[in-house]
């Protein structure tokens, strides 16, 4: 016997909520638990060897190229309900930044599905047409807010967020400390192909340029410790929309 899994996100490139479901699918036994990704844009090209080494299947609905809010709103639930209508799945992840994310859940109770679970990972609407997206997020909440049969959030922010005063479980986002583990060898190959001096204290952050990650924050902070140590230095590995400002 198996269980059949199907995880929904918006969106599948190289963001935290992929780095948190690969992380998770690597753990699991593809004898046990068979998982399918439904992506509604993006693209499975940088993953696609290892998931299919996983024996998980994928696909995203438009590509890697983002239709716009209203395609994605219009066609993304269509074809989410199509897939379950055609396949039997005994759970269903949903992973989502907003409340609009939860019609998803609806979608897969309306189908039949019998475990449910809405995943918060996000504490606001975002960038970009704010407006628009905290009505939307409103509407999500109270139309299918009841929808979910398990509510998870990355944090205490994230599951008030998107449950309110509905009970929820945090699950972190777990990763493996070995991947991470001390190497002076690494450490001194990587430091020579920075060009950094024996004395150089480096600090830095991984992840996306964008709001969520606060780089000015850690910009202003540098600033604070470089005035302390002038043989501080800061490296920022990632790209994002606020490129520019942390450049200035």
């Amino acid at each position: 016997m198996h269980v059949d899994v199907i995880i929904y996100v918006e969106c599948w490139f190289t963001g935290g909520v992929e780095s948190f479901l690969k992380n998770l699918l690597r753990r699991l036994d593809p004898r046990e638990i068979r998982v399918t990704i439904f992506a509604v844009w993006g693209t499975f090209d940088k993953d696609a060897a290892e998931l299919d080494s996983l024996g998980v299947r994928y696909f995203s609905v438009f590509g890697d190229k983002d239709p716009g809010l209203g395609a994605r709103t219009v066609k993304g639930p269509r074809e989410f309900e199509r897939v379950l209508m055609h396949h039997h799945f005994d759970v269903a992840h949903i992973n989502t930044m907003n409340g609009m994310g939860l019609q998803y859940c609806a979608i897969a109770r309306r189908c039949g599905v019998p475990q449910v679970i809405a995943h918060s990972h996000n504490s606001n609407v975002g960038e970009g047409m704010r407006g628009l997206k905290t009505i939307l997020h409103g509407a999500g909440r109270i139309l299918f807010g009841g929808a979910p049969t398990v509510c998870l959030s990355c944090g205490e922010e994230a599951g008030a967020f998107l449950f309110g005063d509905r009970q929820f479980t945090v699950l972190k986002n777990g990763i493996d400390i070995n991947r991470f583990a001390f190497d002076i060898e690494k450490r001194l190959a990587a430091r020579k192909r920075l060009g950094l001096k024996s004395d150089t204290v480096l600090v830095g952050t991984i992840g996306r340029v964008v709001q969520q990650k606060n780089p000015l924050f850690c910009v202003k902070v540098f600033h604070e410790l470089l005035a302390c140590d002038s043989r501080v230095r800061l490296l920022l590995i990632g790209s994002g929309n606020l490129d520019s400002d942390v450049d200035q």
